[in-house]
């Protein structure tokens, strides 16, 4: 049985296959990995193997890690758009 971080990531890969917009440049073309803690492990090997950038706890509340990531990631692309 396929654990729910392989079912994510099969998921992730056929998304991965369409193509982006040619509009987007490349700060735009971000994926981010919402995850349960208990995958940790499973994480940190996907991080060593450069196929995830960011990763939070699926914590949606104001000022949580995940917050925090998204907005500078956000403020980043803007700062270096203009």
């Amino acid at each position: 049985m396929a654990s729910i971080v392989e079912d994510l990531l099969k998921s992730f890969e056929l998304v991965m296959k369409e193509p982006w917009s040619p509009s987007l440049s490349g700060q735009e073309r971000i994926w981010f990995l919402v995850y349960d803690p208990s995958s940790q492990k499973r994480i940190y090997k996907l991080i060593s193997e450069d196929r995830v950038h960011y990763v939070a706890p699926a914590d949606y509340k104001d000022g949580s890690q995940l917050d925090i990531v998204i907005k500078g990631v956000i403020d980043r692309m803007i700062n270096e758009n203009n």
